[in-house]
């Protein structure tokens, strides 16, 4: 009788300690990777302000090609204001020129632009995002210590991105865009990340989430 109750109360100890979001868990951690990933996705890969005028170097990679991306995606119209050659002064070719663009939005770029893009200059700007990630994998975690007044805890973790529509897994795309290239490769290899949680009055949060 006497085992029977002391098994019993480990049993207790065992499933209180686990319900605990304040226990350095791999539970805890996972469902804090989780809420900080929703906030980030869908993760915006291009940010501006259409219609958008440049000029780009044909003869080279700059700008021209991101755009020229997202023109073979189906998502922007390129409308040539002028053409100038520069017989080779810009790159080692004696055919590159300099171009001057305006690009628009189609009727497909329009569906899947969003006006809350965010703000690569301090303003705001529309622009492309997709896909949702989900955790894969909590690998390790630090012990808890103590950091500027708060309990924090180095969090390694993997995850993977489902969702992406059509238009994000074009290949110039893919090309142009390193986030996006990790994340579509993600299927196959997920993203590894090292990242700071901070220990609340709730539970663990990313440190991106803790506000003062």
């Amino acid at each position: 009788m006497k085992e029977t109750t002391s098994l019993s109360l480990a049993l207790v100890l065992l499933l209180s300690g686990c319900s605990d979001p304040k226990a350095a868990s791999e539970s805890n951690f996972k469902k804090a990777a989780q809420a900080y990933l929703d906030s980030v996705y869908p993760k915006c890969y291009v940010t501006q302000t259409f219609p958008y005028t440049t000029t780009y170097h044909t003869g080279r990679k700059d700008t021209g090609d991101l755009l020229h991306a997202l023109v073979k995606a189906g998502l922007l119209a390129e409308k040539e204001l002028s053409r100038q050659k520069t017989d080779g002064w810009m790159t080692a070719k004696g055919d590159d020129f300099i171009v001057k663009s305006t690009f628009e939005l189609t009727e497909e770029g329009r569906k899947h632009y969003k006006s809350d893009g965010g703000k690569p200059m301090g303003y705001d700007a529309g622009g492309y995002c997709a896909g949702k990630a989900e955790v894969d994998e909590i690998v390790r975690y630090t012990e808890p210590s103590d950091a500027l007044g708060t309990r924090i805890s180095r969090v390694n973790y993997t995850y993977r991105v489902k969702d992406l529509p059509k238009w994000a897994l074009t290949p110039e795309l893919v090309a142009v865009v390193p986030a996006l290239k990790q994340d579509v490769e993600s299927k196959e290899k997920p993203v590894k990340v090292t990242e700071g949680f901070v220990l609340t009055n709730e539970g663990w949060i990313h440190q991106s989430l803790f506000k003062d």
